[in-house]
């Protein structure tokens, strides 16, 4: 709603699974007087189809949930499935915390076991015991093209742990 803010002419769209937070959206919207700039609708950001709604849209955001995506073959799938369930996309930003690797000279990421920040493993605990893959920055950057994007820049957060933000643009269209 922030974007709203700081451009009026600009119309939102929210997405959410849970459909609380869709209503906790809906009830912030009319509060802060967005009036028709903004709708919300209940849906699995991994499992979007083209609706009538999505033509117009020309920035996606996800935010915090892109490890939700994996494992890879789903995550390529999903991002498919984004990139023609949104005709009109132009730029797509990812931004997620990502898994860090201790002690590997593959990763450019990595750091010693003794740098790793407490809330990273946390974090990391916490998603391995629900089972759920965290990706490595290196994971993501080997698959956005088979998913129909092209990254065109990372920006890179800390701390608390590595979180990124991926700048994606459609692989069919020019890069801008």
């Amino acid at each position: 709603m922030q974007v709203l803010d700081r451009y009026p002419q600009s119309t939102g769209l929210g997405i959410d699974i849970a459909g609380p937070a869709i209503e906790v959206a809906r009830s912030d919207a009319v509060k802060r007087g967005y009036g028709g700039r903004i709708n919300f609708l209940v849906g699995d950001a991994r499992k979007l189809d083209y609706r009538d709604e999505f033509a117009n849209v020309d920035i996606l955001t996800s935010f915090l949930m892109g490890h939700d995506f994996w494992p890879r073959e789903k995550c390529v799938n999903s991002l498919q499935r984004l990139r023609k369930a949104f005709p009109s996309v132009k730029r797509f930003f990812i931004c997620d915390t990502v898994r860090i690797l201790t002690n590997d000279p593959q990763s450019r990421h990595a750091v010693q076991e003794e740098d790793v920040p407490i809330f990273t493993l946390g974090f990391e605990f916490g998603h391995a015991l629900m089972n759920v893959k965290l990706p490595t920055v290196e994971d993501w950057e080997g698959f956005f093209e088979d998913g129909g994007w092209v990254c065109v820049k990372q920006h890179h957060m800390l701390p608390p742990s590595l979180t990124v933000l991926f700048e994606l643009v459609p692989r069919d269209a020019n890069a801008m």
